[in-house]
């Protein structure tokens, strides 16, 4: 799905028509297991996808409940809020649908049993559409034109699609607030393993296109918390800089759970650590323990994906922000002996 700020790091949802806002206390449940929703969906039980939010809000006001069953209210991820805001249609694409824990992969439909499962009334759902088709036309009261809206996808699927893997075994890494790895697997879904996740990765007409994918919450992200959080740093490009400084980490490791842990771990609950303090500890070892914890979870992600598709990945795309840090990818080269094509 459009993964927000990074990007959403939690998916958001948005309802068309007055929303109550006041506080809903406690957690959202997980009242299922992995099976239920596996092998329909390629995801795994998380709080990052949208199924467990509705199911809490709907459990939590049932105002809320009365009114969407009465077809008052609308649910969706961020792109049906924009195609209703901007051309009034209530409607997504089946790549950010596949990211909701409701949608069926292979059917390319929303499941009626995930919908039961979790109690959310399937009548607030957006139409699912081709990919690459037409959703409507902008409100000529909002551009001064009435122009069309002629393709929608999630960011990570988008980014595959625009980097031209379109082909069965291309694959693409891109590093931004997280870390994505995207395969395309071609026309039928492939069961993704323990800690992978299986999507569409573009539709056009009845025909659909699969991926597998494996993201890290936090990459650049870690960077933004050095500066930001710490102020350890004025800006990202200083990292590279502090990080060749060292001769080596000296024992100085950062794990970035700062949002829980991603695949192929998928722990909510995992928490940053850093490791390895000591009286000599200075932000140059904290800057160099951020970037190698950027390659080593691209690493993690890389080796989980080789043994989902049981081959070698050799030189994926790649497309980084605007740092291009040496110490990352001379982990990659030196220890692991991998490389990067690059996209830009």
């Amino acid at each position: 799905m459009g993964k927000g700020n990074g990007k959403a790091r939690r998916a958001s949802h948005r309802l068309a028509g007055p929303a109550h806002r006041h506080a809903l206390p406690g957690p959202p449940k997980l009242s299922f297991s992995p099976g239920d929703s596996g092998p329909k969906t390629g995801l795994l039980p998380d709080p990052y996808f949208s199924a467990t939010k509705l199911e809490w809000l709907f459990s939590h006001d049932q105002g809320l409940r009365r009114r969407a069953e009465k077809g008052e209210i609308f649910a969706g991820t961020v792109d049906s809020w924009l195609l209703f805001a901007l051309c009034g249609v209530h409607a997504t694409d089946p790549t950010n649908a596949s990211r909701t824990l409701l949608f069926h992969l292979r059917d390319l439909s929303w499941d009626q049993s995930l919908c039961e499962l979790f109690d959310i009334p399937k009548n607030v759902l957006p139409d699912v559409r081709p990919s690459l088709s037409l959703f409507g036309h902008t409100k000529r009261e909002l551009l001064g034109a009435e122009i069309p809206v002629a393709g929608v996808l999630g960011d990570q699927q988008a980014a595959l699609f625009g980097q031209g893997c379109l082909h069965e075994g291309e694959g693409k890494v891109t590093w931004g607030t997280g870390a994505f790895l995207l395969v395309n697997t071609g026309g039928k879904p492939v069961p993704p393993p323990e800690g992978i996740l299986a999507t569409v990765a573009y539709s056009r007409d009845s025909e659909a296109f699969y991926a597998l994918e494996g993201s890290a919450f936090i990459a650049g992200a870690a960077i933004q918390w050095l500066r930001d959080s710490l102020g350890l740093i004025k800006s990202a490009s200083e990292t590279d800089e502090l990080a060749q400084s060292l001769p080596e980490n000296e024992g100085v490791y950062f794990v970035p759970a700062l949002v829980g842990l991603g695949a192929p771990h998928w722990d909510p609950y995992a928490r940053g650590t850093i490791l390895g303090l000591t009286r000599g500890t200075t932000r140059a070892h904290l800057a160099r323990a951020a970037l190698e914890a950027i390659a080593y979870q691209t690493y993690d992600l890389l080796r989980a994906m080789e043994g989902a598709l049981g081959k070698k990945l050799s030189g994926p795309l790649w497309k980084l922000l605007p740092t291009r840090p040496t110490i990352f990818f001379g982990l990659w080269r030196g220890r692991w002996g991998k490389s990067f094509r690059n996209c830009g």
